[in-house]
């Protein structure tokens, strides 16, 4: 896997969230301000549901269509914890 395409996928998944990402090849430096304590949890929360996931996949994303395809697959796991749903295993 080309490791820029992995900082790809986690500023895909973090600018939606209100982060500043700034990407230099493989190295990735993001930052969020004047957030509430309950908004930085629920952030944090995201942050540590996204390091599971993009742990794995250093193998896995092959092209830029797979990173979407992942963001699309977060985003829409996240939905879903929100109504309820166990979506552990999905992410």
């Amino acid at each position: 896997m080309d490791p820029q395409r992995r900082a790809q996928l986690i500023t895909a998944i973090l600018k939606p969230l209100g982060f500043d990402v700034v990407v230099k090849k493989d190295f990735l430096k993001a930052r969020i301000k004047d957030e509430s304590r309950r908004q930085l949890s629920e952030k944090i929360n995201v942050i540590g549901r996204m390091i599971g996931m993009t742990r794995q996949l250093d193998m896995s994303l092959e092209n830029e269509e797979m990173v979407d395809e992942f963001v699309r697959n977060f985003y829409g796991a996240e939905n879903k914890a929100a109504d309820g749903d166990d979506v552990t295993h999905r992410v």
